[in-house]
């Protein structure tokens, strides 16, 4: 009978623990996770496009104002990735340049 009151009250307590937890971590982080969430996948988009784009001017044959648009769409895609992986974006200016 005792190991039963024992058990059902540290399941109790296991209970407000992890309710404590969710209530104060989940709630007040979710913000932040649901806007790293969104700008990753904003950054993965811009990656796609970016290589949709390299891919459409690499088909067309290139105007003469158009041959400086891959060189900048490789520069931005260099970047998105290095955002992506968590590098410094102020150190992208020295790699590029």
């Amino acid at each position: 009978m005792f190991a039963i009151l024992l058990s059902n009250q540290i399941s109790l307590l296991c209970r407000q623990f992890i309710l404590k937890v969710f209530r104060e971590f989940f709630w007040k982080h979710l913000l932040w996770v649901a806007l790293v969430l969104l700008m990753m996948l904003v950054v993965v988009i811009a990656l796609l496009l970016i290589t949709i784009m390299e891919l459409l001017l690499k088909a067309i044959h290139l105007k003469s104002w158009l041959i400086n648009l891959p060189f900048c769409l490789a520069i931005l895609k260099h970047a998105l990735k290095w955002v992506l992986r968590g590098g410094n974006v102020y150190k992208i200016n020295f790699l590029v340049l």
